[in-house]
């Protein structure tokens, strides 16, 4: 698979990939959640207390990244159990 050719073009080669021909993609789910919302929307400190929160004691302090799982938040969690498709559209 080349994906970038010396002049800088783009070019996409499939040799002997799934024998020359893409797959089928998987069908989508007939069911679809979206959620809007402030920060809580998409898991924003749900694991914890993030470095620089207002209020967050600096020994419980977490890198931002480690405080949040936006996988454990309500929407992404709903769509799960409905075994739908989930979107977040969220703001800090």
């Amino acid at each position: 698979m080349q994906l970038e050719a010396p002049d800088d073009s783009l070019r996409l080669l499939l040799a002997n990939a799934w024998g020359g021909r893409l797959p089928q993609p998987p069908q989508p789910p007939s069911r679809r959640v979206e959620v809007i919302g402030a920060s809580v929307s998409n898991g924003f400190g749900n694991r914890g207390h993030h470095e620089g929160r207002l209020g967050a004691p600096a020994s419980h302090a977490m890198p931002p990244r480690e405080a949040s799982d936006p996988s454990q938040a309500f929407g992404p969690i709903l769509g799960r159990l409905l075994q739908a498709e989930c979107r977040v559209i969220a703001y800090e």
